[in-house]
């Protein structure tokens, strides 16, 4: 089973180990970077512009309630 490993030194597994997660994780930050460009481009309002939500005539605001 594992008798393509004995092949390889200690040092040079390793050094693929090394290898590949880096190349992990370079492909799930270019993943990241294209996913945050895909929501940037359906232009989401900024919570700035989104209107506050008022209550109904039957309920009264937190500090409009006496004390």
């Amino acid at each position: 089973m594992f008798g393509a490993l004995v092949a390889f030194d200690r040092e040079t597994l390793m050094l693929g180990a090394l290898g590949s997660l880096i190349l992990a994780g370079v492909v799930v930050s270019i993943t990241a970077w294209i996913l945050l460009a895909g929501e940037r481009r359906r232009g989401r309002a900024p919570k700035e512009r989104v209107a506050p939500i008022e209550p109904d005539e039957g309920h009264p605001a937190p500090e409009a309630q006496p004390e």
